[in-house]
């Protein structure tokens, strides 16, 4: 029963990981192309720089909360179910 564990939690990671190398590598590429273009838009800000790292950090904060709340929500749902009556209902009907 331990290995079952085991292999769970190993399971859990690796996907965590995974998730998250792909979410940084979109928001990673996101903040290169924003600072590439930043001065295409230099005459539209006001009060802010375009290369302002404040508002660079926050953004990048903002989207990854809203992936892990994307991600986190429905794997909450999923937790709450029983394993056995899913797949029951599922086979039947």
């Amino acid at each position: 029963m331990a290995l079952l564990g085991a292999f769970a939690v190993t399971a859990g990671v690796l996907a965590l990981v995974g998730l998250y190398g792909v979410v940084s590598y979109g928001v990673g590429l996101g903040l290169a192309g924003a600072w590439g273009l930043a001065k295409l838009l230099d005459a539209l800000l006001f009060d802010v720089t375009s290369t302002d790292p404040v508002t660079y950090g926050v953004v990048a904060a903002w989207l990854g909360a809203g992936a892990v709340l994307a991600s986190w929500v429905p794997a909450w749902r999923a937790s709450r179910l029983d394993p056995v009556e899913v797949l029951r209902s599922k086979c039947v009907g």
